[in-house]
């Protein structure tokens, strides 16, 4: 997975940002995978900024619930490791406003705070100022297609995506022309980069149930045709 060796790779205290362009609806699919790239990212010393640029504004709000839903390492401070930038208004142009000059979108976190009191700001002014980029979108009006344009083609910083499975297969093409350094499909995807990364949780968990969720549907669509072709050619002749 080459979203797992370039993270893997960046050196200590290297920015990241992770975006939550996710809403209520599509958390059950990407919710696992945001929280397995956030608990690799501070095991690596990364620092981590998270924004939502996604049309919906929730992804501030579940930011802030996934803070509260993982372990976070008791030598993990907010504002020093890792920090919630909150909901950035405009889509496209605002990752293109963001990813040139920050402070010119947003001069404080989602919490308030301004970013002259939050050290992992000092010296982050741009996109040049961070090392990978990892957005998690859903198709609701923010699309990976936005980085590609605005971060990836202006700046050449490493971007890849998580998506819901309906978006995978059109951003196929944006990988392997390398526009993206790779692309997780939906909490299958979250599975893979827990096993990588040996932060096994619910998104591998869930694969059993999805597994045999499936194995019931094609069971019973061989039943089904059974049952249809013993009814038209198994009739008794008068």
């Amino acid at each position: 997975m080459n979203i797992y060796d370039d993270l893997n790779s960046l050196p200590p205290g290297s920015v990241v940002l992770q975006t939550i362009d996710i809403g209520w609806v599509s958390w059950p699919e990407l919710g696992d995978t945001s929280k397995a790239i956030f608990k690799f990212l501070l095991s690596k010393n990364l620092k981590v900024l998270i924004v939502d640029f996604e049309t919906t504004a929730q992804g501030t709000t579940l930011a802030e619930i996934m803070f509260t839903q993982i372990q976070i390492p008791a030598d993990k401070k907010y504002g020093v490791d890792y920090v919630n930038l909150g909901y950035i208004p405009g889509e496209e142009a605002a990752i293109a406003a963001f990813a040139k000059n920050i402070r010119a979108v947003t001069t404080k976190d989602a919490r308030g705070t301004p970013f002259d009191q939050l050290p992992i700001m000092n010296n982050v002014n741009s996109i040049k100022d961070i090392s990978f980029v990892m957005a998690i979108c859903m198709s609701a009006g923010l699309y990976p297609e936005f980085y590609i344009r605005q971060i990836q083609l202006q700046y050449g910083t490493p971007l890849g995506a998580a998506v819901i499975s309906s978006m995978a297969p059109p951003l196929k093409p944006y990988v392997d022309a390398g526009q993206l350094v790779g692309l997780m499909n939906s909490q299958r995807g979250g599975a893979e980069f827990e096993l990588v990364s040996g932060f096994l949780g619910l998104a591998t968990a869930s694969m059993d149930s999805q597994s045999l969720a499936h194995a019931f549907v094609i069971i019973a669509v061989i039943a089904a045709n059974i049952l249809f072709l013993g009814r038209k050619f198994g009739g008794s002749k008068k």
